[in-house]
């Protein structure tokens, strides 16, 4: 899977982006989680939780 990122692209669980000339777009925030509440992100070897809270908005902790 790869993920848009605003300075290029990058390859999941790779660390560092590619060089990309497209325009930044959006991600569907709902294909990402791909039915779950949750998921783990890693970026620059920290990882992070995004999740979906009770009131449907999106919350991305440490």
């Amino acid at each position: 899977m790869t993920i848009e990122t605003e300075g290029g692209r990058a390859a999941a669980g790779g660390t560092q982006p590619v060089a990309n000339d497209a325009p930044t777009s959006a991600i569907d925030a709902e294909a990402l989680l791909a039915g779950r509440r949750e998921i783990q992100i890693e970026f620059r070897g920290q990882v992070y939780r995004l999740s979906i809270t009770s009131g449907g908005k999106l919350l991305l902790t440490k």
